[in-house]
């Protein structure tokens, strides 16, 4: 099974890609995750982005912050400015400026 655990190799630092369930995005530059240890679980973490998550193993967590990654593109970054707060909006501002561009995941 492919799984974004396994395609972004479980690896925090230099990261150009993160492949979601529907989508690929390439990053316009390399980016580093805070990956640690916390109260029992994986912490995966990318503050520019304000994306965290928490998972009871390192793949599960590195799969968890693919989806997460995806999901507030798909409900932030795409959509119109006028339906977003200005927090969102700054949000999909960051977005866009990690992002070089967006493919589907077939690809």
């Amino acid at each position: 099974m492919r799984t974004p655990a396994t395609l972004t190799a479980n690896v925090p630092t230099g990261i150009v890609q993160i492949i979601g369930g529907q989508r690929k995005f390439f990053l316009s530059e390399p980016i580093n995750l805070d990956v640690r240890r916390e109260s029992g679980r994986w912490v995966v973490e990318y503050a520019p982005l304000k994306l965290s998550v928490a998972e009871r193993s390192e793949e599960d967590a590195f799969a968890a912050f693919a989806e997460m990654f995806e999901v507030v593109w798909e409900h932030i970054a795409e959509a119109p400015d006028r339906e977003l707060t200005g927090n969102a909006r700054e949000l999909k501002a960051a977005f866009h400026e990690v992002i070089d561009r967006v493919e589907d995941a077939d690809t």
